[in-house]
């Protein structure tokens, strides 16, 4: 895949552990000094819902109509996420992000169930986190998260970049 980031880690064990690795890299499409105006698209019809602490409550909950629903494209505005978003099943691309300023499109996928996104308040920046459901051995209904001796552990992140025409 050309312009493109790939990110891949593998494990094994020789005993049965808990995994869940993730890549914590920020993304800036331009030189503006803020992301508000960049254009967000996740295939992410639901979220997880989480306590104050970000742990989340074992809650699935719909984006659709929410101020985290991001189905169609949108911008960024002033509100930031620090939000873990549920693929949609069957779709290994789970984001797409645009800035109009320099015509740069990222789009992101991955083989993993969850995505989180976020944007913190005191960064002009953008975080794709591409892994399993967070607290997953201490939710029951959420996908496993235990490698076991003779499997592999496998996470996939693509980072995809097109160059358009900037507005």
């Amino acid at each position: 895949m050309n312009n493109a980031l790939q990110i891949i880690y593998e494990g094994m064990t020789d005993r049965s552990t808990v995994i869940n690795l993730t890549n914590h890299s920020y993304f800036k499409l331009d030189a503006n000094p803020y992301i508000d105006d960049y254009e967000l698209q996740l295939n992410c019809p639901y979220r997880l819902e989480t306590k104050e602490n970000l742990l989340p409550t074992g809650n699935i909950i719909p984006v659709r109509k929410s101020e985290n629903d991001f189905l169609l494209p949108r911008k960024i505005g002033v509100q930031r996420l620090d939000t873990i978003f549920i693929k949609d099943v069957g779709n290994e691309k789970v984001a797409e992000l645009q800035s109009k300023t320099s015509g740069i499109n990222m789009k992101v996928y991955t083989n993993q169930p969850a995505l989180v996104v976020y944007t913190p308040a005191d960064f002009p920046g953008i975080c794709f986190e591409a892994q399993n459901y967070p607290d997953a051995p201490n939710q029951p209904d959420f996908p496993k998260s235990l490698l076991r001796p003779g499997d592999i552990y496998n996470n996939i992140s693509i980072f995809k970049f097109d160059l358009g025409t900037p507005s």
